[in-house]
């Protein structure tokens, strides 16, 4: 995860924080979700494979979405496809 992290990082220009928000956290209406660095604090050097601090409103979302294979509330947020690779 660090390592995927790290490329989409580089392949866009913008940090993993940006990307998470532009694409899943803001379309998926998560105003709580964050990651958190290997230490706990936020930070630079973040936590990609489990350092997700979320509240259970925006989980719920993130699950509407991969129930409704990549649609919220009428924006598809991933490809069907993509979502039946994840699950």
């Amino acid at each position: 995860m660090q390592i995927a992290g790290g490329m989409a990082e580089k392949v866009s220009g913008k940090t993993f924080h940006e990307l998470f928000d532009e694409y899943i956290a803001t379309p998926l209406g998560m105003k709580n979700a964050k990651f958190t660095a290997f230490d706990g604090e936020e930070g630079n050097n973040i936590a990609i494979a489990d350092g997700l601090l979320i509240r259970m409103i925006d989980y719920g979302n993130f699950l509407r979405m991969l129930l409704n294979d990549g649609a919220f509330e009428g924006k598809t947020i991933l490809l069907a496809s993509t979502v039946e690779l994840m699950l």
